[in-house]
């Protein structure tokens, strides 16, 4: 397998490729963008998505499109496209999703590329999962908008727009698909009950208003603060099969004082105030990285996802993720990205793939000789 990496507006010559990942501000690209793309890698799968900051060095960018190629030696990719509008919900959706999959007794892994806006998360997931075996490892993430939240695009093969699920299954005996999370929470020992939500909509914990008890909490000076606050002040989510995922709002919505999230916030849940500082979240993606760590010194293809809460809350020192990883893998090549949402399932994991939020996640993609 050969990986190729780089900078759009730096790229002259055509590449021969399998697949590409390519990332971009939402605000920023243009139509001409796409049809370069286009043309400098014809042969190619085209996977575009817009994130909150995307990365191939320890330089995170967010005005130039970057793109990472992957051509495969014996190996092979399926890439298939969907649209939330066509479904009833997100849950539907990954159901369809896991019974169009080709050669599904062949596939090594599964790639997701979601809307971040309009598809609900752990639908999307518990969909997927709940009809695929367990055996598959998944992985990927949901576009990102900075932390503007209003709009994110992904495609398929055509320039970008609204709504779309990619879906890349991975298929080839040499393969080795290796995926890891982690998130460096922890608790401020202060547990809620969800006493009233509409799906991904936070309403009310110990039938106390979410939004006026956080306000309390964290006593913010203004609006923009209390968004920013929540970012640094997450919520820990047990699920009814006793896993616990970090839940941070995609959405506050000031005048109707409720919290909105990229994946469901169930009635009757255990919610949990979260904690965390900068070396527990660097630490995070340096253990999720080591586990993911083959031994066979094949060059490694490295898909980075993290969320954009936690290149708020690190700051300046965002840019170090990408150092825990090199660190580890020092020739491996690397795209990451800053997302609304992080999906991640281990070969073997008994449980349903799971939507993260301010979590890094990690697979490794390998092809042996």
């Amino acid at each position: 397998m050969k990986v190729t990496t780089g900078k759009l507006n730096n790229l002259e010559n055509k590449i021969d490729a399998d697949l590409v990942f390519y990332c971009f501000d939402r605000k920023c690209i243009q139509e001409s963008d796409f049809n370069k793309i286009q043309s400098l890698f014809p042969t190619s799968d085209l996977v575009g998505f817009s994130t909150s900051g995307h990365y191939i060095s320890n330089e995170i960018e967010d005005d130039n499109i970057v793109y990472a190629a992957l051509k495969f030696e014996s190996s092979s990719v399926k890439v298939q496209t969907y649209n939330i509008s066509d479904f009833s919900n997100s849950g539907e959706l990954g159901e369809g999703i896991a019974k169009n999959i080709e050669e599904l007794s062949k596939v090594k892994g599964i790639g997701i590329i979601s809307d971040g806006g309009q598809v609900n998360g752990t639908e999307l997931m518990t969909g997927l999962s709940m009809n695929l075996d367990n055996k598959i490892p998944i992985f990927g993430g949901m576009a990102g908008d900075q932390a503007r939240f209003e709009a994110t695009m992904t495609g398929l093969n055509e320039m970008p727009s609204h709504g779309n699920v990619i879906v890349i299954s991975f298929i080839g005996e040499k393969l080795n698909i290796s995926t890891a999370h982690d998130d460096g929470w922890s608790s401020m020992g202060m547990e809620f009950t969800i006493t009233s939500s509409e799906g991904n909509i936070l309403n009310t914990a110990d039938n106390k208003n979410i939004y006026d008890m956080l306000h309390e909490l964290l006593e913010p000076e203004n609006e923009d603060e209390f968004n920013r606050n929540t970012l640094f002040y997450p919520f820990s989510l047990t699920t009814d099969d006793g896993v616990s995922v970090i839940r941070t709002p995609i959405k506050v919505n000031h005048k109707e004082k409720t919290l909105v999230y990229a994946g469901d916030m169930p009635q009757g849940a255990k919610i949990t105030l979260m904690k965390s500082n900068t070396m527990d979240l660097l630490d995070s993606a340096m253990h999720a990285t080591t586990a993911t760590k083959n031994e066979d010194k094949l060059e490694s293809f490295l898909f980075a996802i993290s969320c954009v809460g936690r290149r708020v809350v690190l700051g300046d020192m965002a840019s170090e993720e990408y150092e825990e990883i090199s660190n580890i893998y020092d020739k491996a090549k690397i795209l990451g990205f800053y997302s609304y949402g992080e999906f991640t399932r281990s070969a073997g994991d008994d449980s349903y793939c799971k939507m993260h939020n301010q979590t890094f996640t990690l697979a490794s993609i390998s092809e042996g000789k």
